[in-house]
């Protein structure tokens, strides 16, 4: 995780976002978002963010949009190779 975040920061990149385990994910600093005013379409109780830069998001409220690249129509195969279409 540190080197995700050095090598977002080298990038520019302000902050971060994930879907998961809060109980996890904090310990690398990621808060959940909802009660920061950001919210997702899939998951408030597992959405969370991380500031690369302080105050980054200071203001910022709203609902996180994702790629078209993850929206609708996604297809998982599991180990077997059967297709699991229960991907948004």
């Amino acid at each position: 995780m540190h080197e995700i975040f050095e090598s977002s920061a080298a990038l520019g990149w302000q902050a971060l976002f994930l879907l998961g385990n809060p109980a996890y994910y904090s310990r690398f600093g990621f808060e959940l978002s909802a009660p920061h005013g950001i919210r997702s379409r899939y998951s408030d109780e597992h959405f969370q963010f991380k500031e690369l830069a302080a105050g980054s998001l200071d203001g910022v409220e709203g609902e996180f949009v994702y790629h078209e690249a993850f929206e609708g129509g996604g297809v998982v195969t599991d180990r077997s190779g059967r297709e699991d279409r229960r991907c948004p």
